[in-house]
């Protein structure tokens, strides 16, 4: 059964998280790793990151952050990052992963 946890509340998964994001984008591990340990001590509702694990593996992500058009500041919190692992597409795991963002 896979379950969704905030990083925030368990830190212990920050290395692990900021290689998975960096893993699935084309973006710098620095700028995943800048905004996650962020979300671990910020007072501000964003950002936020979201892993989906099944037993102690990570197989979908997600994260809010305050946006992501500079010009568009009302469009807050931004959806980024959103993956789920090829082998567990089909199974609604996105759905869930979208459904948890929106509670």
């Amino acid at each position: 059964m896979a379950k969704i946890i905030a990083i925030r509340e368990q830190p212990g998964y920050l290395d692990r998280a900021v290689d998975y994001f960096s893993s699935k984008r084309e973006i710098a591990r620095q700028i995943y790793e800048a905004s996650i340990t962020e979300s671990l001590h910020t007072e501000s509702p964003e950002p936020r990151w979201y892993l989906m694990l099944e037993d102690s593996d990570i197989i979908g992500s997600y994260g809010l952050i305050e946006n992501d058009f500079m010009v568009r500041k009302d469009l807050t919190p931004w959806l980024c990052a959103l993956y789920v692992e090829k082998n567990k597409s089909q199974q609604g795991l996105g759905g869930q992963l979208l459904k948890h963002a929106r509670s």
